[in-house]
């Protein structure tokens, strides 16, 4: 009877945990669709978001204004453009850039210098 009840509790506790995560990402959603879904985004931006779901990964990563961030394998910049919305002008995106022949990540740079402006880790 007792694990019965242990059981029974840890289902509750589970629940509320559930609901908990799912109220908080519900609370940032509004911020994140509307940068998603800005006039100033690029169509063949938006149309990777089905696959990419970045509103789901800004929410587990709980990005937020003024926060300073790294976009790491970035590419073509698709997180780093979304990144940089959400962070503001008091935030800051840096690229770990990586260069042939290195063994790991030894640089960042800024988004607005490119490569040429990277600096040692």
């Amino acid at each position: 009877m007792q694990f019965a009840k242990g059981i029974r509790s840890d289902r509750c506790g589970v629940f509320f945990l559930l609901l908990l995560v799912a109220s908080c990402a519900a609370a940032s959603s509004k911020n994140y669709n509307e940068i998603l879904t800005s006039a100033n985004r690029p169509d063949t931006e938006k149309a990777l978001d089905a696959v990419r779901k970045p509103q789901e990964v800004m929410a587990f990563y709980e990005v937020k204004t003024g926060q300073r961030v790294a976009d790491i394998f970035a590419s073509r910049g698709y997180y780093t453009a979304i990144l940089s919305q959400l962070v503001g002008a008091d935030g800051v995106v840096y690229y770990l850039c990586w260069k042939r022949g290195e063994k790991a990540f030894e640089a960042w740079h800024h988004v607005d210098s490119g490569f040429a402006g990277r600096q040692p880790l």
